[in-house]
């Protein structure tokens, strides 16, 4: 299993890439204030985590803390303040999955007075293969999904148990609720245990934003699936 190692070196990466000093949104041009909102949900977590960072000259710039009257709000309630060493100023929330479900915006409102709406649709999916004992090596793998549309991509992930062996890692296109892993790529794993890591990620840039722009991001992870592959 080689992707964890990879994965560390890419995080690392684009957190030294970005600035984690702390200013006041007072002190800067409103107009020239990045936005970024992410939505995380990991299932089986009875709650999300919202994150929305403000930065001051693009995407890896300063991160700011909101002076009044600049707010942001998650549809009627403010997000907390928080701050650390990696990320530098951002404002959080955990709300519960089942409450997130559907259509919420966030609403920020700068230090000039302008206001800025992001309507967003919090929609998990979930796997709907009761059984994996019996995988063949020989034979394409069918996943089944609900709460997906066609067209839309999941990132999957097989790793087996062998540090020799390269993991499957591929985007897919989801049609009827399905996507399909052909034998091929079985094959090319060790026989045995397998961990099977289903993603959709949706990144998208604001429709309302400043000058300098901002992007929403939201992740769906499920809980990674155990089964045995078999050589026939």
């Amino acid at each position: 299993m080689r992707s964890i190692p990879t994965v560390l070196f890419f995080y690392l990466l684009i957190t030294s890439c970005s600035s984690n000093e702390i200013a006041n949104s007072k002190d800067v041009n409103a107009d020239k204030i990045y936005v970024k909102y992410t939505i995380d949900y990991i299932e089986g977590n009875a709650l999300t985590k919202i994150k929305a960072q403000f930065r001051f000259s693009g995407y890896r710039g300063t991160t700011l803390v909101l002076n009044e009257p600049a707010s942001i709000l998650l549809d009627d309630k403010p997000l907390t303040s928080k701050s650390d060493y990696f990320n530098g100023a951002y404002y959080t929330a955990s709300p519960e999955v089942e409450d997130l479900k559907g259509e919420h915006q966030f609403i920020f409102v700068a230090g000039n007075g302008k206001k800025y709406i992001e309507k967003f649709l919090f929609a998990p999916f979930e796997m709907n293969n009761p059984n994996l004992d019996k995988i063949s090596k020989k034979t394409d793998l069918t996943l089944s999904y609900a709460g997906l549309q066609d067209g839309d991509i999941i990132s999957v992930t097989i790793k087996d148990t062998s540090d020799a062996t390269p993991d499957f890692v591929q985007p897919e296109i989801v049609k009827t609720g399905q996507i399909t892993i052909a034998a091929k790529d079985l094959q090319l794993l060790k026989a045995g245990p397998i961990f099977i890591k289903s993603e959709k990620r949706e990144m998208r840039e604001l429709k309302q934003t400043t000058e300098s722009g901002g992007n929403i991001e939201i992740t769906y992870l499920l809980k990674e699936r155990e089964a045995i592959l078999k050589e026939d």
